[in-house]
């Protein structure tokens, strides 16, 4: 393809890159950020993927390296526990993590100190940082049904929570 073609689906294209970035990330900078790494790096391939292969759907693959991107950057800035030890330590108070993630997994655990167990709280902590309930199992050392059973478990638990606060 000619160079104005590339720069014409780099115009036609930076709008969709922007929000699939944005819906992952909701923040607007993050968001530029990555939609210019993605288009630049997209121009530099010049119609061929990482693989060398011909790219047959532009449009698609600019999503696809903006979300891949845009979930990278998420996973970083959430710096949510990886495995079982780091939420075991974070549970404890003895994790050298600090700055937000810990003031977060801190406000998080209060919250839910007399709610949750710590099994149901580690679940639904993973489930809402953005892991998938299929992720879970291999960080926690525990089985998809006993994943979905503690993630049924704390969701009943906060909404009952829930609907008992705003009775009182």
């Amino acid at each position: 393809m000619a160079e104005d073609n590339w720069e014409g689906l780099i115009e036609e294209n930076w709008r969709t890159v922007f929000i699939t970035c944005y819906g992952i990330l909701r923040h607007k900078e993050d968001a530029e950020d990555i939609t210019i790494e993605v288009m630049t790096k997209f121009y530099q391939l010049k119609g061929l993927s990482a693989k060398g292969e011909p790219i047959e759907n532009p449009r698609l693959y600019l999503k696809q390296m903006a979300r891949s991107k845009a979930r990278n950057l998420a996973a970083k800035k959430a710096k949510g526990p990886t495995c079982r030890e780091d939420i075991a330590e974070i549970a404890k108070g003895t994790s050298g993590n600090e700055g937000e993630y810990r003031l977060l997994w801190e406000d998080f655990e209060k919250a839910t100190d007399s709610i949750l167990t710590n099994r149901e709280r580690q679940v639904y902590w993973l489930r809402i940082q953005g892991y998938d309930l299929k992720e879970i199992p291999p960080l926690l050392e525990i089985s998809y049904y006993r994943v979905n059973e503690l993630m049924v478990s704390a969701k009943k638990k906060i909404k009952d929570w829930y609907r008992g606060s705003q009775n009182d």
